[in-house]
């Protein structure tokens, strides 16, 4: 009884599986859809509960959310406004249309579409199979604290190392496509003078080996709108053509070269000192300089 044999189509846990992919099942489905307004906090706790279970299903489930998240802050008061309801709306509405998810194919070019906003981070997972574009996953999440103050470009490039670490078990180890809207993965590899967020963040890209293609704005509509509860007007700064540039995420695509390191370091008269002092044999204290050379 509790095993499926040879089955087509199999339920679980709030899913169907089936060598399609993966949907949501309309009997749990309907539970969130027939959910009436919410009359306390703990009604909205229900229903984010409830809703959260298929948010891999939502585009832009975070942004969507928000205001129903807003009242759940220990300093908000219950005033259930339109902007609620229309979240909650959009949300049952949403579950109507959910895709169907594809399973990964291992033997083919994922590729991850990424956009900003102000409000925050959207991006979907696809491969294209017999010419036709299927999603594997999507995945949204709001600004939060400092990322809030991120230029336009800091959080371009924000949602690139966003994405790609939240799908690292898929994309590493092969080569795969970064699309954007933005030249942010340019720009940061040929910055001029990294600061320190922006070294941190290529470091973490290095492990990585993609394509950047950059897509017109209007073409990138699906993480676009994963990014934001609204459409804006487009920024100034985004392109206004179609160009790919590859990028190989490899060490000599640091910020700064690292034979311009060594050369730097090797003119560095305190540097000079520190690495004479390190190798000396005869070195009387080298506590005093917090540095000490072992073998290994």
């Amino acid at each position: 009884k509790k095993c499926n044999f040879i089955q087509r189509e199999v339920t679980f846990l709030g899913h169907i599986v089936s060598a399609e992919g993966i949907k949501t099942d309309p009997a749990k489905v309907a539970a969130v859809q027939d959910f009436p307004t919410p009359q306390s906090i703990k009604d909205v706790q229900r229903f984010l509960g409830l809703a959260v279970w298929y948010h891999r299903f939502i585009p832009n489930f975070s942004a969507k959310a928000a205001p129903l998240h807003a009242l759940k802050q220990k300093k908000a008061s219950w005033i259930w406004t339109e902007q609620c309801q229309r979240a909650l709306e959009i949300i049952k509405r949403d579950l109507t249309q959910t895709p169907v998810l594809t399973p990964p194919d291992f033997n083919k070019t994922f590729k991850v579409q990424t956009d900003a906003s102000e409000i925050g981070l959207g991006a979907l997972l696809t491969q294209e199979i017999e010419g036709e574009e299927h999603v594997v996953s999507y995945a949204s999440r709001l600004l939060r604290g400092a990322d809030k103050a991120y230029s336009v470009s800091e959080k371009e490039c924000l949602a690139v190392v966003w994405a790609v670490e939240k799908w690292r078990h898929y994309l590493e180890g092969q080569p795969f496509e970064v699309v954007t809207d933005h030249a942010s993965l340019t720009w940061v590899f040929q910055h001029s003078k990294p600061n320190s967020w922006l070294i941190r963040w290529t470091i973490r890209l290095q492990g990585f080996q993609f394509t950047v293609k950059y897509r017109k704005g209007i073409c990138n509509v699906v993480a676009d709108v994963l990014s934001r509860n609204q459409e804006h007007p487009g920024s100034s700064e985004l392109l206004a053509v179609v160009k790919a540039t590859k990028s190989t995420a490899c060490p000599t695509n640091l910020p700064v070269d690292l034979d311009q390191i060594t050369i730097e370091q090797q003119n560095d008269l305190e540097i000079q000192e520190l690495c004479k002092k390190a190798s000396s044999q005869t070195s009387q204290d080298l506590s005093r300089v917090h540095y000490l050379l072992e073998n290994g």
